[in-house]
């Protein structure tokens, strides 16, 4: 009933947009920009670099990125934008905040493209395409897993669920740029140069993750900081977001404390794009890298840092295990309920398939392919 109450408003919100704004325009002037909008958490986006840069390459055109609050920093640093509108994407994804919504649509009205480009991800819904329907614009391209809304795009392209958003962000641009190119995991420069880390030799272990049902549990991190601590000489450096420093210390204070001489919390800094700069340099830097399916894996791929991904199978083949990510270990179970989308049946935190994950064999593959000589 909930769903079917939700997609009613959506539509009707459809209609009241096509009745009260101008969504397609006949011609633009020169200086008109192109829009992209991506609901995006900080892997997303790094994962997305490739297919942004090539998109500002062909159209030639000032780019406006619209996608979450989250990654304002990274978006206004990085050198590719020429406007950031930042939208609290947990708010406005919810029918229950009309006016959050409105006042999203009534902003992004006033921005007069050339083209709207609606890229897609596993957290994309409707209100996506509400937004685009907002922006005024020649030509609107979207990547969909469905042919329903062609109506509202000039173009449509189709998701391929057999491959990974890499290589269907290259698809996706070869539709629109009418050329083909071999997908890439691209690179971190318009983020250089970073500063150096505080220590030497050290494998860096992130916890932590956006989404509580994707945090392996805390319990078994501890298990591997011991066996790390006690087999090697290495510094382990327990980084998180924020809101994950609580994780990090009660995982800090059940440590004996010979071993807590090894280990270092990574406090966030005032300024947060700095943060970002000084977990890229942490990445970039490590001997390796253990973590969840979270930033940081695709951080690592783009430096070809190898690194432990432990994961489950709610999005399987979409992000993770990627093709492309050949310094990456994936640590997964099969499951009989695989592509659930976060849908768990069994209603557990975490997600029964990552709460399947063997802590021995993670400390397996850890001790045979990252401290092996060490």
């Amino acid at each position: 009933m909930k769903t079917f109450i939700r997609k009613c408003i959506e539509k009707i919100e459809l209609l009241l947009l096509r009745s009260l704004f101008p969504g397609k325009r006949r011609s633009a002037g020169a200086d008109a920009p192109v829009v992209i909008i991506q609901n995006a958490h900080v892997g997303d986006f790094l994962i997305s670099m490739p297919f942004f840069e090539r998109v500002k390459q062909y159209f030639d055109r000032p780019v406006i990125f619209i996608s979450d609050r989250r990654i304002k920093e990274l978006a206004e640093n990085c050198g590719l934008f020429s406007g950031f509108v930042e939208v609290d994407m947990r708010s406005v994804s919810s029918v229950l905040h009309p006016v959050v919504r409105w006042q999203t649509f009534l902003a992004v009205k006033k921005i007069n493209a050339f083209a709207v480009i609606r890229s897609w991800d596993v957290g994309a819904n409707a209100f996506m395409d509400l937004l685009a329907a907002a922006v005024p614009a020649v030509e609107k391209y979207a990547m969909a897993d469905s042919l329903q809304l062609k109506k509202l795009y000039t173009s449509l392209h189709l998701y391929d669920r057999s491959k990974g958003i890499l290589e269907n962000e290259t698809a996706f641009a070869d539709h629109i740029c009418g050329d083909k190119q071999v997908p890439q995991v691209g690179n971190l420069e318009y983020f250089e140069p970073l500063p150096l880390p505080d220590i030497q030799r050290y494998c860096l272990i992130v916890p932590g993750a956006d989404d509580l049902q994707r945090r392996w549990e805390a319990e078994k991190f501890v298990f591997l900081i011991r066996n790390i601590a006690e087999k090697s000489g290495l510094k382990i450096i327990l980084s998180g977001a924020p809101s994950e420093i609580p994780l990090l210390e009660s995982i800090y204070a059940v440590l004996d404390e010979k071993i807590k001489k090894q280990v270092i919390i990574r406090y966030p800094l005032e300024d947060r794009y700095q943060s970002f700069l000084r977990l890229f340099s942490d990445v970039k830097h490590a001997e390796f890298i253990v973590t969840n399916e979270t930033g940081p894996v695709h951080i690592a791929a783009k430096y070809g840092v190898k690194t432990v991904c432990i994961c489950g199978n709610w999005h399987f083949g979409i992000f993770v295990p990627a093709k492309l990510y050949t310094a990456t270990l994936w640590c997964y179970e099969n499951v009989s309920c695989r592509n659930c989308g976060g849908r768990c049946s069994y209603k557990t935190v975490p997600f029964e398939c990552l709460h399947r994950v063997n802590k021995e064999r993670v400390w397996q593959v850890i001790e045979s392919e990252c401290l092996a000589g060490n």
